[in-house]
């Protein structure tokens, strides 16, 4: 995921990538555990934007 201004873009694209402030990355399993979190880039996130980021992993894991 990443974060453009006051937005976060769950897999951007090119175009996307290179305008990011900073991007996160969150691993969880299908159980709804988060097993690993990196966060890079020269912005950072917020409390809230974090669990939100958070609660999308664990939503997509499910899906898979």
């Amino acid at each position: 995921m990443g974060k453009i201004g006051n937005h976060i873009v769950v897999d951007p694209n090119g175009d996307e990538w290179a305008s990011m402030d900073c991007r996160i990355t969150i691993t969880s399993d299908s159980d709804g555990n988060i097993c690993a979190l990196q966060k890079g880039g020269s912005d950072g996130f917020t409390q809230e934007e974090i669990n939100q980021c958070g609660e999308l992993s664990v939503k997509i894991a499910a899906k898979n």
